[in-house]
């Protein structure tokens, strides 16, 4: 019997269906390769890398502070990370931008991220159990301040536990009551010094927010409890203004020692100035008045920062004194006295800095 062959059009319907089923099945190997491939990168620390890199760059910072902290050891606030490293990638344009990997160990890997040849930090990634990846990007700053802090005292420095190798002196009078040491009175200290930081320190003890104001002689963080007393508050600037009131002759002495220590140095001092500050004057008034900062040392002492504009006409000349004062007080028989005195006017905002 003859053989029939295949007629040509079917011979290119059947060519097209296996050229068609070929094609399907590349694409579908393709694709399952691509979806494999993917996956695989989506595990691995370069593709986190590459990732994280991107969302930094593009402002995504959310929880990016959490991260960081937990993966390094880092002493600096969440609101001033945040603005130092916005302030860093800035500029940075993302289409120069490489990530290069430098280590990997104790399941960190560790990265450099540059825009074209300039280094602009290094950050690590670590695994959770849960496959997340978890970066962290730290910053270290330049600055250190040296903090006087209650003796005893178990305190952290932007959310981080102080470690003891940073503790300077111990047990030692607060360095703001000079002008009565050796009074029973003046509160003990421990002083530290730290490191590494972007900008001033965040004090927290057994979950409180401290306060500090930065003594103007010394430049150390004396740091407290905040006073937060709109009444003592009042007090304070009416101390400060007296204290301003008799030089220019708007008050006798007298006026003076019913706030005063009157047994301390500084009003032994004071007490013989001579009061021609400014000519007579018809008129005078305070404006600006401000507690910049008031911290508990001890249950019975204070330092506070006050600032105040001193405005004084004699008909012929007038003048504004732009004042600053830091005031320390102790509280003896239920009244708060001042026992030391600093002059300070850079801490009026209103005074100019010099040329």
């Amino acid at each position: 019997m003859k053989r029939r062959g295949l007629r040509p059009a079917a011979a290119v319907i059947i060519i097209m269906a296996v050229g068609t089923l070929a094609l399907l099945g590349g694409g579908m190997w393709l694709k399952g390769q691509r979806e494999a491939f993917e996956a695989f990168e989506s595990g691995s620390p370069d593709a986190a890398a590459q990732k994280a890199a991107a969302n930094l760059l593009s402002g995504e910072l959310d929880g990016v502070y959490e991260e960081t902290v937990s993966l390094n050891d880092m002493r600096v606030s969440k609101d001033v990370y945040e603005n130092a490293l916005r302030g860093i990638l800035a500029d940075v344009d993302p289409a120069g931008v490489s990530v290069t990997k430098t280590g990997e160990g104790g399941g960190v890997s560790q990265y450099q991220l540059f825009s074209g040849s300039e280094l602009i930090g290094t950050f690590s990634l670590r695994k959770d159990a849960d496959g997340s990846w978890k970066t962290g990007f730290p910053l270290y700053g330049h600055l250190s301040y040296v903090l006087e802090v209650p003796a005893g005292l178990q305190f952290e420095v932007n959310g981080a536990p102080v470690d003891e190798s940073a503790c300077l002196e111990r047990n030692t009078p607060a360095s703001n009551f000079f002008q009565v040491y050796g009074r029973e009175f003046v509160p003990m200290v421990d002083v530290y010094e730290i490191s590494g930081l972007l900008g001033e320190p965040e004090i927290t003890a057994n979950g409180e927010v401290y306060g500090f104001v930065k003594d103007p002689m010394s430049e150390r963080l004396l740091v407290g409890r905040r006073v937060e007393d709109p009444e003592f508050e009042a007090y304070m600037i009416d101390c400060g203004e007296r204290l301003a009131m008799y030089p220019a002759q708007d008050c006798g002495l007298g006026h003076v020692a019913e706030i005063a220590l009157t047994s301390s140095d500084w009003y032994q001092k004071y007490a013989t100035l001579q009061n021609y500050w400014f000519t007579g004057h018809n008129i005078m008034n305070f404006s600006e008045e401000k507690v910049l900062g008031a911290v508990r040392q001890s249950d019975d002492t204070v330092v506070a920062h006050v600032v105040f504009d001193y405005f004084a006409d004699d008909g012929e000349v007038s003048r504004t004194w732009h004042c600053g004062y830091q005031l320390t007080f102790v509280e003896m028989d239920g009244q708060w006295l001042v026992a030391g005195t600093e002059i300070c006017s850079e801490l009026n905002p209103n005074q100019e800095a010099p040329e």
